[in-house]
């Protein structure tokens, strides 16, 4: 294990040493390419970057830095300048990866709409899907289709973000946050284990926290434990936290594995047994509550289209059977994945690319009758749904609240684990005092003549509030609580 970081530290690192300082603006602009065709969007944008400081009225190298931005999760954002300066000079002549051709496609105007709608800026996205699609001759060369689907997105997230949901929202802390960005986080019914992913500076890694006395443990890194080597991702964890569910990626597609918890460690993970892996991709697996099914994305044989849910019973032999289409109701044209079923089993939470939603993934919930069959579908509401890809919402007890992980200001690192929860019929206030009693939680009064800081700690399991100073001073604490 240790080879194979110390490997991947010099693949990682290796592509900064090759980049002279004598690089045409055209092999640089070739690098990128390369990079981007790799799905590297990363190191593709430092390139172009690169090109655009030669070549500034250059708009191809704009509309090239716009699409590796659009691609790079959390940061669609800054495509937005580029591409419209790209949309300053198109032709619908362009030649892709040819770099004497310095303007930019047509299709920016397109692009730009996608990162106006991602960045919830819907007018503007409306604008530009407009230009778009308006423009001479434009059924010669485009498919008006895809444009006024688009339309259609922009369309419905108006409609869904008119009934707001009230959220009530809590960012864990550190060290369960951190600087650094945390996703697919997964979290067992009884809500003492948590596992997720953590971006590293080098690799990506496997983490893991217990609940003690009401309080999270300090996170430990279970990568070298389950046998990752940054290709596992968390799925699913069982009701008790001792099983845990990951997708282990492979180069054409991705399997099932498993690892079991001792109380101590995680084992080293192995396949799923039965029948449940196949030979295309499994893109992601969830427990029942009481263990006995297992929910899984799949692009198997038998899809409704792209990736379909299925559903896989455990046999009296311990393996699994061959997973049943979880059906139309659920299932569409559009892919399907991240499903959970809610600890009282009566909510299925998944994500769609389909059903009535605004644009990439949005979370959707079915309700479920007595057999586990599926009842109707609705989107959950925004701002749980967005315009950008939504996927993991962990439901917790009856699907009303759960485990989500999303960049926001409030936040600690680049993307964070929250708890969420909606709140219907009593007040967002009294609601989320009544969750902070429940568990440990700070308090930070500043003073906003002075700048002084005053601590408020809340200990849960011997119901006292300390407070602190950030000035040495000394407060006394008069604390009452109505029986």
């Amino acid at each position: 294990m240790k080879h194979s970081i110390f490997l991947s530290i010099i693949l990682l690192a290796t592509p900064l040493f090759l980049y002279s300082q004598d690089e045409t603006a055209e092999e640089l602009f070739e690098d990128g390419d390369y990079f981007f065709a790799r799905g590297d969007y990363s190191e593709a944008a430092y390139l172009y970057r690169k090109v655009l400081a030669l070549e500034p009225q250059n708009y191809n190298i704009n509309f090239k830095l716009g699409m590796a931005y659009l691609n790079i999760e959390d940061e669609e954002y800054k495509a937005i300048p580029y591409f419209l300066k790209a949309t300053e000079f198109t032709t619908m002549k362009y030649r892709k990866n040819y770099y004497p051709l310095k303007v930019a496609p047509y299709h920016a105007w397109y692009y730009l709409g996608d990162a106006y709608r991602i960045n919830n800026e819907l007018d503007k996205a409306l604008d530009a899907y407009s230009t778009f699609i308006t423009a001479k001759n434009f059924g010669k060369h485009y498919n008006i289709g895809v444009t006024e689907a688009r339309i259609k997105e922009v369309g419905r997230a108006k409609i869904i973000q008119d009934a707001k949901l009230n959220i009530y929202k809590s960012c864990f802390e550190e060290p369960i946050n951190s600087g650094s960005k945390e996703y697919n986080a997964v979290i067992s019914a009884d809500e003492n284990m948590m596992v997720w992913m953590r971006s590293q500076k080098f690799y990506e890694s496997l983490m893991m926290s217990v609940k003690q006395n009401g309080k999270w443990s300090d996170p430990v890194n279970i990568t070298p434990q389950v046998g990752s080597d940054g290709d596992m991702i968390p799925t699913g964890l069982s009701a008790d936290g001792k099983r845990l569910l990951l997708i282990k990626k492979f180069e054409f597609d991705s399997d099932v594995y498993y690892s079991i918890y001792n109380g101590r460690n995680w084992s080293a993970a192995q396949p799923i047994k039965g029948n449940l892996n196949s030979n295309f991709t499994e893109d992601h697996a969830s427990f029942s509550p009481d263990g006995r099914q297992i929910y899984l994305s799949s692009d198997r044989r038998g899809t409704l289209g792209g990736l379909d849910i299925w559903v896989s019973n455990l046999l009296p032999d311990s393996t699994w059977s061959e997973p049943v289409n979880a059906g139309p109701m659920i299932n569409t044209e559009e892919d399907e994945t991240s499903p959970f079923l809610s600890p009282d089993g009566k909510s299925l939470i998944f994500s769609s690319k389909g059903h009535f939603n605004m644009g990439g993934y949005d979370v959707f919930v079915s309700d479920m009758d007595e057999y586990l069959h599926p009842i109707n579908v609705y989107n959950i509401g925004f701002p749980i749904s967005t315009t950008n890809d939504n996927t993991y919402f962990v439901p917790l007890k009856d699907g009303k609240s759960g485990i989500y992980c999303f960049r926001d200001e409030e936040g600690v690192g680049n993307k964070d684990i929250w708890y969420l929860e909606i709140i219907q019929g009593e007040n967002r206030m009294a609601r989320s005092l009544t969750r902070l009693s429940e568990e440990n939680f700070t308090i930070i009064l500043t003073d906003k003549l002075t700048g002084e800081k005053i601590r408020l700690e809340y200990d849960s399991v011997n119901d006292k509030v300390a407070v602190k100073s950030d000035r040495n001073k000394e407060y006394g604490v008069i604390y009452s609580r109505e029986k």
